[in-house]
């Protein structure tokens, strides 16, 4: 069987929705952020598993530790994902993002595992280093 799973991710809790192939949700799952227990909510899941998420500041990070752990793996740009009406709960967005997946309405976002993606994140670091230490030298300026 298939399953369409919809995370909305965020750096201190997760939460799981989880459909058949005609839309019923047969899991909901609340978890903390946590490679292991992400790990251990999809392999709970048997069957064919399709993961799909938004693209955040975390979305590199849970790419790297989720792609293994399931058949396909869509992160999604948030702005082209359909606005529902009525209040926002983590389950309502991760029930909707499913649903969307499942309904083949999702526009995925790249993402890589190269060492290219390793270079980026060490340039980033090195540029906000760089930042930082101007701050620090005009605030020594200023005090002088």
């Amino acid at each position: 069987m298939k399953y369409f799973i919809g995370l909305d991710a965020h750096s201190s809790t997760s939460t799981f929705a989880v459909l058949n192939e005609i839309g019923e949700c047969v899991l909901r799952k609340t978890v903390d952020t946590s490679e292991k227990n992400l790990w251990h909510v999809l392999e709970s899941i048997n069957g064919e598993r399709i993961l799909t998420l938004e693209e955040s500041t975390i979305s590199q990070w849970l790419y790297l530790i989720l792609r293994e752990k399931v058949d396909r793996l869509l992160v999604c740009n948030p702005t082209f994902v359909a606005k529902k009406p009525g209040a926002k709960t983590d389950f309502r967005d991760a029930i909707h993002l499913a649903n969307e997946l499942r309904c083949g309405h999702l526009r995925e976002v790249f993402h890589d595992d190269s060492h290219w993606a390793q270079l980026r994140t060490s340039v980033s670091g090195y540029l906000d280093i760089v930042q930082e230490i101007v701050r620090f030298k005009k605030s020594i300026k200023i005090c002088l």
